[in-house]
């Protein structure tokens, strides 16, 4: 397996969006463009 892949299960509501990874665990997100960037900012490990 590739060690830069990395797989997420997301659960999208209307106020705020759960996501998992190995590498992170558990994140909370607004459901909003905010939420969204933060999201996607890159993780410095």
């Amino acid at each position: 397996m590739n060690k830069d892949k990395e797989i997420f299960g997301i659960d999208i509501s209307k106020v705020v969006f759960d996501v998992f990874s190995i590498s992170q665990g558990h994140c909370q997100f607004k459901n909003d463009a905010t939420g969204f960037k933060l999201f996607l900012k890159p993780v410095r490990i």
